[in-house]
């Protein structure tokens, strides 16, 4: 991997992270970078694309455990991760996807057309639980990619409707043995960033993935471990890495890194 890694202190702005100690989900709207954090859910970072923190974006709804962020035109989709606790203890603040437009809602997934996801539900994340990683828009539809459950040796996709909720397909999809953690629009496909279902050391792999009906191609870039999300630009990826706030401080910083990639 070309590139580097820059250490960032929750409270150090001059590093361009101000604030936010558990990244979980990075876009671009316009000129501003969007930045959701796990153990924050009562606003958005924004930062400009130096990572110079701006005014934060305020949610009319809490969202526990924040993991995902999609844009589609000028909807943006807010996602928590739905998983329980560490120890598999129900977490309701987490089960909810905010829209945020002109007329903002909450989205309530109906996981029926998705046995392992039932089944999931009371199960810790680090031994398959359900958990929500990544999001993207397609044709309408809400793309969920999970880090678990996982099916053998493949990833799942949940394809939702974006006005009930209903999960309309569950998707199997080739991640080389690894989960999802980031889905990201790109020209006419998608990037996806992979790794294990459970936490741990082991690097995180980038995907290319022309078509929801193409099979993923691997690209010659990884990420480190607890890699949360990219942010594509051209000849290059920024990526953030989870950090680690136990009461109230950021005992491991965040980090933010750029690697150089030729994308498709």
């Amino acid at each position: 991997m070309v590139g580097f890694l820059l250490a960032i202190g929750c409270a150090k702005s001059a590093q361009g992270l101000d604030g936010s100690c558990e990244p979980s989900a990075l876009l671009q709207r316009g000129d501003q970078w969007i930045v959701g954090d796990n153990e924050e859910g009562r606003h958005l970072f924004v930062y400009d694309t130096q990572f110079k923190r701006q005014a934060d974006l305020a949610l009319p709804v809490v969202v526990d455990d924040i993991e995902a962020l999609a844009l589609d035109g000028a909807t943006l989709w807010v996602v928590g991760s739905h998983s329980t606790s560490k120890k598999g203890e129900p977490r309701p603040g987490r089960e909810k996807i905010l829209r945020l437009d002109a007329n903002p809602g909450v989205l309530t997934v109906d996981f029926a057309a998705c046995p392992e996801c039932v089944a999931a539900r009371g199960t810790a994340p680090d031994r398959g639980g359900l958990n929500i990683e990544a999001a993207a828009v397609a044709n309408g539809q809400l793309l969920l990619g999970l880090r678990g459950p996982v099916r053998g040796d493949k990833a799942l996709l949940l394809v939702v409707d974006a006005a009930t909720g209903r999960v309309t397909e569950t998707r199997e999809v080739n991640l080389g043995g690894e989960a999802f953690r980031e889905l990201v629009p790109w020209k006419s496909g998608f990037l996806a960033v992979s790794g294990p279902v459970a936490d741990g050391e082991g690097a995180h792999h980038l995907w290319w993935w022309p078509s929801l009906d193409a099979a993923p191609t691997r690209l010659d870039a990884t990420f480190p471990a607890s890699t949360e999300s990219i942010l594509p630009l051209d000849g290059e990826v920024v990526y953030l890495v989870d950090g680690d706030g136990k009461e109230g401080n950021c005992v491991t910083p965040a980090g933010v890194g750029r690697v150089k990639v030729g994308l498709p």
